[in-house]
């Protein structure tokens, strides 16, 4: 029960960065249209590194949360279920608003 919410938990952040990036985009592109003024430029990259930050730190929080949940026997047992519950989420809230630049 604990995984499957970790899971559907990921999926969420998941879709929450690609909704986050698609949103600051969408903002970026009508000030552009409205304002031609480099502000605009900056300012979406300022959101986008700030909702990295906010999503990472978000995540790191409640990723903890669950495998303490799981109830690991050793610290090493505790430790590799955590990275595997954050490598997921983290590879893709930092990469994919370059991906998303990019393509």
């Amino acid at each position: 029960c604990v995984m499957l919410l970790g899971d559907l938990l990921a999926i969420g952040m998941v879709i929450l960065c690609m909704l986050g990036v698609r949103a600051v985009h969408s903002l970026r592109e009508h000030m552009m249209e409205l304002h031609s003024h480099w502000v605009w430029q900056q300012g979406a990259a300022v959101l986008i590194a700030c909702q990295i930050l906010v999503l990472d730190m978000i995540w790191r929080v409640v990723s903890q949360w669950l495998v303490n949940l799981e109830n690991h026997r050793t610290p090493g047992q505790w430790n590799k279920a955590w990275v595997q519950k954050v490598f997921l989420v983290r590879f893709f809230n930092n990469l994919y608003p370059f991906l998303y630049i990019g393509f």
